[in-house]
């Protein structure tokens, strides 16, 4: 669910399900991030993720004229098949909250992780 450029990526209910209770535990309001969907996206993806109370920006809009580029994820490691359909959390840099980074965005994300498991 972590990205090599360390965005959060959800392609399933229950990814965007625990993004959702972590973004709303640690309470990191929607303008210090932006939430991407692949272009290749299914009607399916947009439904979870606008359940899941995410306003959603295209590769195109996030992009500021650009193409914003998303982290990529297999769903079997042995695999060279990439899943197509998928969102990502991109955190905005910024000075003023205490989750400053996208290294910081992805410590919580693992601390909130473990602990949800236990």
């Amino acid at each position: 669910m972590v990205g090599s450029s360390r965005q959060l990526i959800m392609w399933e209910e229950r990814h965007f399900r625990l993004v959702r209770q972590m973004l709303d535990y640690f309470a990191i309001p929607p303008n210090l991030y932006r939430v991407v969907v692949s272009n290749q996206a299914d009607p399916e993806i947009y439904s979870i993720a606008e359940n899941s109370g995410f306003h959603l920006q295209s590769q195109n809009e996030a992009g500021a004229g650009g193409y914003f580029q998303l982290d990529s994820v297999r769903r079997d490691p042995n695999t060279k098949h990439h899943v197509e359909s998928r969102c990502v959390v991109s955190l905005q840099k910024n000075s003023v909250s205490f989750v400053r980074t996208s290294y910081e965005l992805v410590m919580l994300f693992a601390v909130f992780f473990v602990w949800n498991q236990s």
